[in-house]
């Protein structure tokens, strides 16, 4: 399970340093437009579907670190995923950093 884990936070490291260093902090955490309200359907069913996974699910063989560590995989896949995405987009769109901002 470490396999799962180390690589995903090394990548973490890299995109925050390079969020950082861009100053994209800002774009990348705040939406100025706000999405349809339908959208949260999306996120309600994952987790009703994780919730019934997890209440049938046989604990006989689950060791308490192999839990935590896919918990914080998990976590830090979304931090990654969406840090990663908004940044990509904002550089596709030629967003300046808040650095080029400033000192304009």
């Amino acid at each position: 399970m470490r396999w799962y884990v180390a690589p995903l936070v090394g990548g973490a490291v890299v995109i925050v340093v390079a969020v950082t260093s861009l100053g994209w902090w800002r774009p990348v955490l705040f939406e100025k437009e706000r999405a349809p309200r339908w959208l949260i359907s999306s996120p309600i069913f994952m987790v009703l579907g994780a919730t019934l996974m997890l209440t049938t699910k046989n604990y006989a063989s689950t060791t308490a670190t192999m839990v935590l560590l896919l918990v914080v995989g998990s976590l830090v896949v979304g931090i990654v995923a969406v840090v990663h995405v908004r940044g990509r987009r904002l550089g596709n769109l030629g967003v300046s950093s808040e650095r080029d901002t400033a000192s304009a």
